[in-house]
């Protein structure tokens, strides 16, 4: 293997066997377009073009939708360092909101390359893990050497991305990524989420979110909603039943009625003259 191999997909053992893609847009899957949304999914080796998780592929698809809103899915122990960095560097420039999601694995190339996403989500079960660059090269004590210079080149260059996601200072980025084996180092969700890394762990779908959008779209909300939303409907109804009938049986009281015969009895044989007196006197009270 010469230089020219630099950074090319990890051994079939760490990454295994991949199959071919087949079909149009085979890892770059377009979904709700109407919507101004796609989706991209790099499972497996970063750079590979047969699975469509190169830089070209993917950019491909970004072009074709420069202002859509892009959910990433991430699930790759790594790969091409070149490949990752141009496509970080993809999603930094678009122009829509870009969402990076960990399904399950995010190492190595596969780590640094979702860095530069707007929001990198990860669920509470999935990994994260950086290590520093390293390829296997053949030739003289000139072409070591300058394997050497490429190797701090990348780096370098992800040290950066991790510093400018995470705010934590070099010196302590390179200790992670040495690891005490020095062999990099492999983070929970929560772990990575307590760093810096990511932004959020995904422990369930968000109820409340989900009423929200449907509101504000003026969709239907979900049936265990509506059941809420009924049942306060008819709770207030039931209410204001009951004090209506209330004021009527207030109303049509037995003691109101006897009051009033009461008052019509006082009220015979008393001259017109004290009638109207007592009758403005009522008026005023």
């Amino acid at each position: 293997m010469n230089r020219r191999d630099i950074f090319r997909a990890k051994s079939a053992s760490l990454s295994g066997p991949q199959a071919s893609a087949t079909g149009k847009d085979f890892r770059c899957e377009i979904v709700a377009e109407d919507e101004s949304e796609i989706v991209l999914a790099i499972r497996g080796v970063v750079g590979d073009g047969e699975l469509q998780n190169d830089h070209g592929s993917i950019a491909e698809v970004l072009e074709r939708n420069p202002k859509a809103n892009v959910v990433l899915k991430v699930n790759s122990p790594g790969g091409s360092a070149y490949d990752g960095v141009a496509i970080a560097n993809a999603l930094m420039s678009h122009e829509g909101q870009v969402t990076a999601i960990i399904e399950g694995l995010a190492f190595s190339a596969a780590s640094f390359l979702i860095l530069t996403a707007d929001k990198v989500k990860a669920y509470k079960t999935s990994s994260f893990g950086i290590h520093r660059a390293w390829v296997m090269t053949v030739g003289n004590k000139n072409a070591m050497l300058a394997t050497a210079d490429d190797l701090s080149i990348v780096d370098d260059l992800q040290i950066e991305l991790f510093m400018s996601k995470t705010g934590l200072a070099r010196e302590e980025v390179e200790v992670l990524i040495d690891g005490k084996a020095n062999d990099g180092t492999m983070f929970s969700a929560e772990k990575a989420l307590e760093l810096g890394f990511i932004d959020e762990i995904i422990s369930r779908k968000e109820e409340e979110d989900d009423e929200e959008d449907a509101q504000a779209s003026g969709k239907s909300l979900p049936m265990a909603y509506k059941k809420d939303d009924e049942k306060v409907e008819e709770d207030e109804e039931e209410e204001d039943e009951e004090d209506e009938e209330e004021e009527v049986r207030s109303e049509d009281s037995p003691e109101k009625e006897e009051e009033e015969e009461d008052e019509d009895e006082e009220e015979e044989g008393v001259p017109a003259a004290v009638k109207v007196q007592r009758i403005r006197l009522r008026r005023s009270l």
